[in-house]
């Protein structure tokens, strides 16, 4: 551009290849399109004559002075540019590539206050909002330990590691009303795809040992107990299929195995395995009484357990009192004449 007072930068180095990617001319200093590129558009036809009275000349002095503090802006965005090294777009990326995702976001965020700090007070200023951020998600998370009454490191890795395993175990059983079938056909040809050696597991259920560690696993019989070890099914997600067909089986009458496998949207083996055991226990059988049963017995073992829980527990009974009849019902009078 025309010249401004201001001393103009170039950049250096490696700069030179990447910055024609943006359409700066290294040799020259200058962009393509400048800033405000239609700025010279007011000075294009303006003559000063020995003619002009005052106050024409006063009028053109003073688009003068606009059309320099144009220029004056136009170069102070294209030295920021070039003081920051934003014409060096592989630079950029390659930096970029290397900072954690949440930091990644929060630099972009923050990319229109550049123009208010320099290159390292802005770098420091990104790197104390992200250490605050760091300092709260641990203090959440020392509440929440302590808010659960765990006492040490110790035991809150523990819980953490237990909180993991049992995600996951979550996340891959697709039961009652889960993933649609084209999530699920996703799901499993990204892990058709994976390599068996780029150091992840396949995601295990739990073994026959563990299944009577998880919650709800007091509540199920010892036959019910066999049949989820046998089929390594949670106790929890056992008992939630179990009413879900129950339910349908009071409401529609006795249910097919093909409809359970639309209910259930379970794993056509263990679907089979859980109607058939379902069946035989006479649960989702066209027997009303025995599915009252079966919701009664699970309600009863739930007594049982809390009652276990609270054994310690005495409870005084309050004294029986009389319940206060109307006096015509405590001493009848004579019958009324007919």
């Amino acid at each position: 551009g025309a010249g401004a007072g201001t001393g103009s930068q170039r950049p250096q180095g490696g700069a030179t290849n990447e910055s024609n990617i943006i359409g700066f001319m290294p040799k020259r200093g200058d962009f393509d399109v400048e800033y405000d590129n239609d700025a010279e558009l007011i000075i294009a036809d303006m003559e000063f004559t020995d003619d002009m009275n005052p106050e024409q000349r006063e009028t053109q002095l003073k688009v003068l002075e606009v059309y320099n503090a144009k220029l004056d802006e136009r170069q102070r965005r294209k030295n920021f540019f070039i003081e920051r090294g934003l014409l060096d777009i592989k630079k950029l990326q390659q930096e970029e590539k290397k900072k954690p995702k949440e930091e990644r976001e929060l630099y972009n965020q923050l990319r229109p206050l550049m123009r208010f700090h320099d290159q390292a007070s802005h770098n420091r200023f990104v790197s104390n909002l992200m250490e605050e951020r760091r300092l709260r998600s641990r203090l959440e998370r020392l509440r929440e330990w302590k808010s659960l009454g765990l006492a040490s490191l110790d035991e809150a890795h523990s819980f953490e590691q237990e909180k993991k395993r049992r995600d996951e175990t979550l996340k891959d059983l697709p039961y009652i009303y889960g993933e649609s079938q084209a999530a699920r056909q996703a799901r499993r040809n990204q892990a058709a795809k994976r390599p068996a050696d780029d150091g992840q597991a396949p995601l295990q259920l739990p073994n026959p040992s563990e299944l009577e560690r998880l919650p709800c696993a007091n509540l199920l019989t010892q036959k019910e107990r066999e049949f989820c070890e046998s089929i390594s099914m949670p106790a929890q997600h056992y008992l939630v299929i179990k009413k879900v067909l129950i339910d349908e089986a009071k409401k529609s009458g006795p249910i097919s195995r093909d409809e359970a496998s639309k209910i259930i949207r379970l794993n056509v083996n263990k679907t089979a395995r859980l109607y058939d055991f379902l069946m035989e226990c006479n649960w989702i059988a066209p027997n009303t009484q025995a599915v009252e049963y079966a919701e009664r017995e699970t309600a009863q073992r739930a007594m049982r357990d809390l009652s276990a829980t609270y054994e310690h527990v005495t409870f005084k009974p309050a004294p029986y009192q009389a319940p206060l009849l109307p006096r015509e019902q405590v001493m009848p009078g004579p019958p009324a004449p007919a």
